[in-house]
């Protein structure tokens, strides 16, 4: 019983690397990019009071299946308050700093 707890434990596990923002919607956008299995990661301003988070680089053929995922296939928008929200996007987080929305890519 034991050694099936215990194997549980030793598989490799996918680690994490960012600089934490003040905003837990943008963290955990970039922490789901990365465990969907985004190898690089774009950030830029779309235009005032608008970002665009993108996932530019993944491995279609280690992923399979997997590169489907919406973290790796669609664009997300931080959006700063007091921004019109674009009508083109849907709003997925919000938290004290920005509103999260995402869209299809083109």
């Amino acid at each position: 019983f034991i050694a099936v707890i215990m194997t549980g434990c030793s598989q490799k596990k996918n680690t994490i690397t960012f600089n934490p923002t003040a905003s837990m919607c943008i963290d955990s956008l970039i922490a789901n990019m990365q465990i969907a299995g985004c190898d690089v990661i774009s950030a830029e301003k779309a235009t005032y009071g608008v970002s665009k988070i993108s996932c530019i680089s993944f491995d279609k053929k280690k992923l399979g299946e997997a590169s489907g995922s919406s973290y790796l296939q669609n664009d997300f928008f931080s959006i700063s308050y007091g921004t019109k929200i674009p009508s083109d996007v849907k709003p997925i987080c919000t938290d004290p700093f920005v509103l999260l929305a995402t869209a299809e890519r083109d």
